[in-house]
């Protein structure tokens, strides 16, 4: 039986040779039928991508690398697409994987669709957050949102065994999943997304999102106030999602607000409550834009 350090290393080597990861394939489709209609707007293409954890990081993935020599850090992809052009934006689209038949077989105890909805719930919550604290970049605070557990999906493509055996362990203990991946020894989603964001050269907000999404940021000195805002708003967004019951993060427990959070923040509770209850409805409508309608075409 390998120790629980060896297994955790073992673990990071799969993730650093993890070079792209799956999304839905009715997704995909969506999306490439709207590139491939003559005449579609851009920003409607990027309202398509911009919902979709893996096409959103692989248009960062592009935009911020060594090709563009770009020296400030593209966060949204509707600005990303002012600098791709589009059979840059078709190829990154095309050589995306999809997800198989056996990822959804109903044994499988990780819903890659429902974690999908769970990380769209999230990026929603933390742009609406944005907007209400007057944020210079929303879409920013979109992105951070929408790839907050990335690690998680590195976790689905390089060990999918251990992945499962995490969601098992919080659903026989109800523990979180952060609390199942300490107890088995495992380096953490949240490191495990912030080396791949850091292989993959996403903007450093996001990796900061991705790495303390779950820790108590404001006593982090190194990290910029900026930074800090936007990576509160992704934890309370990441709360949000969770009690609103929408999608499905890896555990099953209902978290509470950090009440720090909203104090530095400003954010009265009230405003924080009629949120929760909008946003079910934001996010299956945001839904049906991708999934429902390409399910009804799929059907016909």
């Amino acid at each position: 039986m390998p120790s629980s350090i060896s297994r955790s290393e073992c673990l990071l080597q799969k993730v650093s040779k993890v070079r792209d990861i799956p999304t839905l394939s009715v997704v995909l489709g969506t999306v490439l039928k709207a590139l491939r209609e003559e005449g579609t707007p851009r920003h409607k293409i990027a309202e398509l991508l911009k919902r979709d954890q893996i096409l959103t990081a692989r248009i960062l993935r592009m935009v911020n690398s060594g090709f563009y020599a770009r020296s400030v850090e593209i966060t949204d992809v509707k600005r990303a697409l002012h600098f791709l052009g589009d059979h840059t934006v078709m190829a990154l689209v095309l050589g995306t994987t999809v997800f198989n038949d056996e990822d959804h077989a109903p044994s499988s105890c990780f819903d890659v669709q429902k974690f999908w909805t769970h990380c769209l719930a999230t990026a929603l919550a933390a742009e609406f957050l944005a907007l209400k604290m007057g944020h210079p970049n929303p879409a920013e605070c979109f992105t951070c949102g929408l790839l907050h557990d990335l690690g998680k999906m590195a976790l689905f493509r390089a060990d999918k065994e251990t992945l499962e055996e995490i969601v098992d362990k919080c659903r026989r203990e109800q523990r979180s999943f952060l609390s199942a991946e300490q107890e088995l020894g495992l380096p953490g989603h949240h490191v495990i997304g912030e080396r791949l964001a850091q292989q993959w050269n996403l903007p450093l907000v996001v990796r900061k999102s991705i790495r303390y999404h779950h820790k108590d940021v404001r006593v982090f000195e190194s990290i910029a106030p900026e930074h800090r805002k936007v990576v509160m708003m992704v934890s309370l967004a990441d709360t949000m999602a969770k009690r609103a019951g929408l999608g499905f993060s890896g555990d099953d427990l209902v978290p509470a607000y950090n009440q720090d959070y909203l104090t530095d923040l400003r954010l009265a509770p009230v405003f924080i409550e009629e949120l929760q209850e909008r946003l079910p409805l934001e996010t299956a409508l945001a839904r049906e834009l991708l999934i429902e309608r390409g399910l009804q075409k799929k059907a016909s």
